[in-house]
């Protein structure tokens, strides 16, 4: 046997001999891991309570949704619940979200706090570079970015949040001027009137329409 393959053969064993305790640390670390989440048992079916076995019974998502907001059961039966009932139907997860953030419980968990939020946003950003003047580059990122929010616009621009509505206002002016007319508004024309004072355009809605554009910000 050559001296490489007795060396070769010699570390194999080593790394053999090493190996077990290895993987068995690995296995621990792991085990501790999975003992600490919280696991959630998938029940059986004869095993499920009257109230659940009900609210199996539901036909859409959001005949599933309106059940389990009325049911006394935990939010852990409620996630194995749902798994059970998307077994055999064609909706998603995604689905059941979908109809639970619509559910007039949810909104109205949303909406606890949302004053105080936006209240401190604004103070957050009420500060920013106001005297800087509005370029084609800023213009340019406020109508990519359209959906972004008016904090968030704020943050990115380092403006005040009362800049960014400003210039939300003189987007719904060009709207509405361009809707009137029957015209197709491009990206091009309103970063290039953007650029320009609110006043003058404010002015030319209200002589068209007869009424001042709405403060928030419109699909372009």
């Amino acid at each position: 046997m050559s001296l490489l393959k007795k060396i070769f053969n010699r570390k194999s064993e080593i790394l053999e001999s090493d190996s077990p305790n290895l993987v068995s640390q690995a296995d621990q670390n792991k085990a501790k891991r999975k003992r600490g989440r919280p696991r959630v048992k998938e029940p059986k079916s004869n095993e499920l309570p009257p109230e659940s076995k009900k609210i199996l019974q539901a036909k859409t998502p959001e005949e599933y949704i309106k059940l389990c907001m009325n049911s006394k059961l935990t939010q852990g039966q409620k996630t194995a619940l749902t798994r059970i009932w998307l077994k055999d139907k064609d909706f998603t997860s995604a689905d059941i979200i979908h109809v639970r953030n619509r559910h007039p419980y949810w909104i109205s968990q949303k909406k606890k706090g949302s004053r105080e939020r936006n209240l401190q946003r604004r103070e957050m950003f009420s500060k920013g570079n106001n005297r800087r003047r509005w370029d084609e580059k800023d213009c340019r990122f406020l109508v990519e970015n359209n959906d972004l929010r008016d904090f968030e616009l704020a943050q990115q621009l380092n403006r005040s949040i009362a800049s960014i509505q400003s210039k939300r206002r003189q987007i719904n002016a060009l709207v509405t001027l361009y809707q009137k007319d029957g015209k197709r508004l491009k990206k091009d024309v309103i970063i290039r009137e953007l650029q320009k004072s609110e006043t003058s355009l404010i002015k030319a809605v209200k002589e068209k329409v007869g009424k001042r554009p709405r403060d928030g910000k419109k699909k372009l």
